[in-house]
């Protein structure tokens, strides 16, 4: 195992961890939009 994980590495989890908050944000929006919760 190496001591330092290799960037491109870090840059392609984060960017997937990015896109998929982003896409469950934009689905939640959706659903919110169809089901309108009151507080």
């Amino acid at each position: 195992m190496c001591n330092r994980m290799p960037v491109s590495i870090a840059i392609g989890i984060m960017y997937d961890l990015i896109l998929f908050s982003m896409i469950w944000l934009i689905e939640d929006v959706k659903l919110a939009n169809i089901f309108p919760l009151k507080p």
